[in-house]
C-alpha cells in the first residue's frame, strides 16, 4: 500500500492532511482518491502515476465537474474500471453522463445507488 499526501478541496479543511490509498494486492492495483483537491499541483508530487495503469480508481464525482479533475483523467489517472464516489442521492445518473462524456470509452464506470449496496470489481479466486 502506498499513501499519498493529498490536499482536500475545501477552504474550511484546505490545511487538514488528507491521504489518497493506492493498494496493490495480487497484481491488481486499486487507487482510492478520497477528497482529494483535483488540481495538477497536487498530483505533480505522484508523477509516477502518469505511468502506472489501474484497473480500479475510487474518485469523487467533482473531479468529472472539475476542470482541473478533467485535466488529470488520462494523465495521473488512468484505470480500467472507475467508481465514481462522493455523489449526492438523487445525482447518480448526472454522475454517469458526465464520466461517459470525460472517462475513456472503454473504461467500465460505476455508482452506487442504494446505502449498503454491494459489487464485486475484481474477484481474484
Amino acid at each position: 500500500m502506498k499513501i499519498l499526501g493529498l490536499r482536500h478541496p475545501d477552504k474550511v479543511n484546505f490545511e487538514t492532511p488528507h491521504q489518497a490509498y493506492l493498494l496493490e494486492f495480487d497484481g491488481y492495483r486499486v487507487l482510492h482518491l478520497g477528497d482529494a483537491l483535483p488540481t495538477v499541483e497536487n498530483f505533480e508530487p505522484f508523477a509516477w502515476l502518469e505511468k502506472t495503469p489501474l484497473d480500479v480508481v475510487l474518485m469523487p464525482e467533482l473531479f468529472l465537474r472539475d476542470p482541473g479533475g478533467k485535466a488529470l483523467i488520462g494523465r495521473f489517472i488512468k484505470a480500467q474500471r472507475f467508481v465514481i464516489i462522493h455523489i449526492n442521492p438523487g445525482a447518480e445518473d448526472r454522475a454517469l453522463s458526465l464520466a461517459g462524456q470525460i472517462l475513456p470509452p472503454e473504461a467500465e464506470t460505476l455508482v452506487f445507488r442504494q446505502p449498503m449496496e454491494k459489487k464485486v470489481l475484481i474477484d481474484p479466486l
